[in-house]
């Protein structure tokens, strides 16, 4: 087979990983199709390629292709052919080479091509030796690092098709791509691209638009049981089971087909809450390296041959397959990293952490926050969150945020002095962290790279990838009951958790004069936007950067989900009530909005009145940096980053929108909220503007 290969990975005796050509040295370089083809006759066979095609991560020379063909019946491999053009009709190539696709990964064909040309559209596709060939892929490559030149990035997470359609895809495809000035250059990831679980497979399937159902492959009877009847993948086959039912879904496979994307993982595409290989309180090296395996076979991403910021060293690497067993974790070290061998090899078979350079005017600097973190500074003690002969703390309802910081900090706080005791909503509960290391999202090393990136790069725009919101999420329950102390919502998986690590990391900012930084996060299924300051507890915060969260694509919003929290605390209509709509149809009314931005005053009246007028009249400001929330909403991001400023533009769709395919239309779009963030100079700081918003007005605001 002539190839010209880097580093394979050996299991099992049969080769897996990445292939690499040089587009300068193929034999194809400046030929014809008809000149390599012959007489073979080329046609699209979707069912010999179900998953369609990739790219990701592109370089100013290079772009990782990916596909997965299935092979002939009777036979284990496929002898394949990537081909590359500068035209859609392949009559002038710039690099055909031959690789095979084999069980050993799942048929999955990983493809560096590298000498290309900078800022060049390039169309791709992969064609078997009979003739059968994948669907065409279109991508480009990056501007050279001198380039003054524009960058849009859609950014985006959360894609649960158990949970629905992507019909959000569809809505980016249609409107964001339609000519080069305004295109998106490449779609940003955050995590969370499948969801470990599936469904009771008694269930009826909804349909798409041309009547096929939405299926997701059950797992076996005896799979580790999940939430609400659901199964959780444990084996390869399961996780690759999850990837080849989500890439078969037309829309998303249809946004990867025509667009770059750029990747990183949250928890789920291991286990809910992971933290290290951890799921819940139990370490599975076994399965987090399964989940790691599958992750590099199906989501194309750049990682050994990744580009850092000049002056840092890469720490991205690809998969390499290693022997563990689980064993119980008992020791970590002083930055609460397991010390047993086992969860270590796990969590060093691949790292994922990298940059990306786009031009002059961006780089984005991507960190993993599961594979390194600790647990969060948030001890769960006892179930009730008032007392009333319990204990005042669960992490679920919020925990008042000096209290988090004296927990996440540990033995550490006060110079080594931490408080024996902590007194939560008038009770006295004992510091279990006092002796504790302080937690860490990033962990030392992952740590130290980001600052040693953020400082050496030379971009104009220092963009972070973040797949938790660095943002802060304060609740007044002091307004509402002097009973309770104010709290932070969503401690245990959230950067409100790491208080100590954030503020340690926005002081590294301010203290370095690093400017034009700000952040593009996901994963707690709203839109939200805020300033991020070096120290909330602080009476005179200084505020750092500009943190851009997008909500799902598809998946219960946080209003559906925090009901749960809020009706346990009998304070439900904090959280959401019906009424009818301005059409007079019955609705339900995401009040968790305005408890955010308004306080629980405010909210309460709201659920009273439904009168906004009245409920604004006893506001409070409970997160006086917040310049947006939606807490029931599904949609994207798009943030268009130039070299005067940014512009980011929150897209807003109907919760109930994914559970009907809406088909090549797409579903109706609701809002696009617009955000400019001008540049800065070192000793100022970050000035956000609220721009006109198209469409409905957010609930919980005036209209404009």
């Amino acid at each position: 087979m002539d190839a010209l290969r880097r580093k394979f990975l050996q299991l099992s005796g049969v080769l897996i990983g990445t292939y690499a050509f040089d587009a300068m040295n193929s034999p194809a370089n400046a030929a014809t199709a008809e000149a390599t083809t012959g007489a073979t006759t080329i046609r699209i066979v979707t069912e010999r390629f179900p998953q369609g095609v990739a790219s990701a991560d592109p370089q100013p020379d290079a772009i990782l292709l990916w596909t997965r063909a299935l092979p002939a019946q009777g036979s284990s491999n496929v002898a394949l052919v990537v081909q590359v053009s500068e035209s859609a009709d392949f009559r002038t190539l710039v690099l055909e080479r031959s690789l095979q696709a084999t069980a050993a990964s799942d048929h999955t064909v990983r493809v560096l091509v590298s000498s290309l040309n900078s800022d060049t559209v390039y169309y791709y596709r992969f064609r078997a030796d009979d003739g059968a060939s994948s669907r065409i892929g279109r991508t480009w490559t990056a501007p050279t690092p001198d380039t003054d030149k524009a960058v849009n990035i859609a950014f985006l997470c959360c894609n649960s098709l158990q949970a629905g359609f992507f019909n959000t895809y569809r809505h980016l495809i249609n409107s964001e791509g339609k000519d080069a000035a305004t295109r998106v250059d490449f779609i940003l990831h955050l995590g969370d691209f499948i969801y470990e679980n599936v469904p009771d497979p008694d269930a009826e399937p909804p349909r798409y638009t041309d009547g096929r159902p939405k299926v997701v492959t059950p797992f076996a009877a005896d799979a580790l049981p999940g939430p609400r009847g659901t199964r959780l993948a444990t084996t390869l086959a399961d996780y690759r089971s999850l990837y080849r039912d989500y890439l078969s879904d037309p829309d998303l496979q249809e946004a990867r087909a025509l667009f770059p994307f750029v990747h990183v993982w949250d928890d789920h595409e291991y286990g809910d809450d992971a933290w290290q290989t951890f799921t819940g309180d139990v370490a599975r090296p076994s399965r987090k390296l399964q989940a790691n395996q599958a992750w590099f076979e199906y989501v194309p991403a750049i990682l050994t041959e990744s580009a850092p910021v000049t002056g840092v060293a890469a720490h991205a690497s690809d998969f390499q397959t290693v022997e563990v067993e689980d064993t119980p974790v008992a020791a970590f070290d002083d930055n609460f990293l397991a010390t047993e061998a086992n969860t270590l090899a796990a969590l060093q078979s691949m790292t994922i952490y990298r940059s990306l350079r786009w031009g002059a005017n961006m780089e984005l600097i991507l960190t993993d926050q599961r594979t390194y973190r600790s647990p969060a500074g948030t001890p769960e003690i006892g179930t009730s969150f008032i007392g009333d002969g319990e204990s005042a703390l669960n992490p679920d309802r919020g925990l008042p945020y000096e209290a988090v910081m004296k927990f996440a900090a540990g033995r550490e706080y006060m110079n080594g002095n931490p408080p024996a005791t902590l007194v939560i909503n008038g009770q006295t509960v004992p510091n279990s962290r006092r002796d504790s290391p302080p937690v860490t999202m990033l962990g030392a090393r992952q740590k130290q790279w980001f600052k040693d990136s953020l400082q050496a790069s030379t971009a104009r725009w220092k963009i972070w990838g973040s797949p938790l919101p660095v943002q802060h999420f304060n609740v007044d329950y002091s307004a509402m009951d002097p009973k309770r102390d104010d709290a932070v919502m969503w401690p245990g998986d959230n950067w409100d958790g790491f208080p100590n690590e954030r503020n340690e990391l926005m002081a590294f900012i301010r203290d370095q004069g690093i400017t034009n930084v700000f952040s593009l996060s996901g994963d707690r299924h709203l839109h939200a936007v805020s300033l991020v300051a070096d120290d909330y507890l602080s009476p005179n915060p200084h505020f750092v950067l500009a943190d851009f969260a997008a909500t799902c694509m598809a998946m219960a919003t946080r209003a559906d989900t925090q009901g749960q929290v809020f009706s346990a605390m009998g304070i439900p209509q904090l959280n959401s009530y019906r009424a009818a709509t301005a059409e007079g149809k019955a609705g339900v009314m995401a009040n968790l909005n305005v408890l955010f931005r308004h306080g629980t005053r405010a909210a309460q009246v709201m659920a009273d009145t439904n009168d906004l007028t009245q409920a604004l009249a006893v506001k409070s400001n409970p997160n006086p940096a917040m310049h947006m929330i939606d807490t029931r909403i599904l949609g994207y991001g798009i943030a268009h980053v130039g070299a005067a400023d940014v512009q980011v533009d929150l897209l807003g769709f109907d919760a109930e929108s994914r559970n009907t395919h809406h088909g090549a239309e797409g579903p109706p779009l609701k809002y696009r909220a617009a955000f400019r963030l001008p540049n800065w100079q070192r000793g100022a700081e970050p000035q956000l503007q609220r721009l006109a918003q198209q469409g409905d007005t957010v609930f919980g605001e005036l209209p404009a």
